[in-house]
């Protein structure tokens, strides 16, 4: 689920014009305006004109219940405008919404494409989700090797529970050949970011 991070108020106010300017509210997330009223407005007249960072805006407001209502069919229907545009966040926010089944029917193969979609952009939380739902098969057919390479990809972007999983596919065997050094090399990577099961692994290790 896209993270909403608060931050400071934005200066200037958004004209009708200025379509994609909103991506400064985006950018800057949601709490930049504290006033929903006006950002469901604002994210609203965007939308409808097509900027996909407003569209995807509007999905987090209505999945959240951010000055409305929560309602998941209207998240949806904004995720899928911006995510068919190839907004990376409501691509991967659309993975989640498939693979819990939150207020959408359950559908692991609707979840791995969304998640492959913004995965294949570099988006280091859908790659990290589509290496736990390849690994996992959560009642489909598990792919080991095919999740550690997203879990390979994120843990290079830094991403510490990718890490701790690598190290463990690795110590393992799971979908790639078993390499011990390799596998403490990635488990104190996510240790050193706190990571408590890489920090437990390691205390019994040898």
């Amino acid at each position: 689920m896209m993270v909403i991070k608060p931050n400071e108020s934005i200066a200037r106010e958004l004209q009708a014009d200025e379509q994609c300017g909103i991506d400064i509210i985006y950018e800057q997330g949601l709490a930049a305006i504290p006033d929903y009223d006006k950002a469901i407005a604002l994210f609203g007249l965007a939308a409808e004109q097509g900027c996909a960072e407003a569209q995807t805006c509007l999905g987090v407001m209505y999945e959240n219940g951010l000055g409305v209502k929560i309602d998941h069919v209207k998240a949806e229907a904004w995720y899928m405008k911006a995510a068919e545009q190839g907004q990376v966040d409501a691509q991967l926010a659309l993975g989640v919404l498939f693979a819990t089944g939150q207020g959408v029917i359950r559908d692991h193969d609707k979840a791995v494409a969304w998640y492959m979609k913004a995965a294949e952009q570099g988006q280091v939380d859908a790659q990290f989700n589509l290496g736990v739902l390849l690994s996992t098969g959560d009642g489909a057919r598990r792919d080991y090797c095919q999740a550690v390479t997203w879990f390979r990809n994120a843990a290079a972007q830094g991403d510490a529970g990718a890490q701790y999983n690598l190290g463990v596919m690795l110590a393992t065997g799971q979908g790639i050949e078993r390499d011990e050094d390799r596998a403490v090399t990635w488990l104190k990577k996510a240790a050193a970011q706190g990571h408590y099961d890489a920090q437990r692994v390691l205390s019994y290790w040898g």
